[in-house]
């Protein structure tokens, strides 16, 4: 299954499948395939992806990356998340190589590293920590007036970088 909007370089979508235990299996099994039995790099520098809490056994960036919700252990499974698992591995690797928009913001004393496709309907978020990054989240953006905030962030911090 295809992403009309999404550029061909990137795997297939996930679809699901019908059965939610099954589902989360396959999901999680392509996570743990791309982040835990792979090394994924950032600019040259590890990608990591955080551990605790477990939840049914399964890492929280892993959750991070197929829900959604503010409080830990309360998120709500996204399929748009799921369905685009195995693209952040490719989005982090291939940042460069695509002429992906990649910003820097701040979350408190957090330094945020955001990767978005062209069209900014999918966007990964890391957190720099110096000597590695962090995965946190990745997330499909359905609504233009979010793509276009993200798209106005871009700018601003690219034309910030060469003033």
């Amino acid at each position: 299954m295809r992403d009309d909007e999404a550029p061909d370089w990137l795997p297939e979508l996930l679809p699901f499948t019908g059965d939610w235990s099954t589902y989360v299996d396959t999901v999680y099994a392509e996570f743990r395939g791309d982040f835990f039995n792979h090394q994924v790099f950032f600019r040259g520098r590890r990608v990591s992806v955080r551990k605790e809490p477990r939840d049914q056994g399964k890492e929280a960036g892993f959750w991070h990356a197929i829900s959604e919700g503010p409080k830990e252990m309360e998120r709500t499974p996204d399929l748009r998340r799921c369905e685009r698992v195995r693209w952040v591995r490719v989005l982090v690797e291939s940042v460069d190589e695509a002429s992906l928009p990649t910003w820097e913001s701040k979350r408190g004393s957090d330094r945020r590293i955001l990767i978005a496709l062209p069209d900014f309907t999918y966007v990964v978020v890391l957190a720099d920590r110096k000597r590695y990054v962090l995965f946190l989240t990745a997330f499909y953006i359905e609504q233009q007036h979010r793509r276009d905030k993200l798209k106005q962030e871009w700018e601003a911090w690219t034309q910030a970088q060469k003033g």
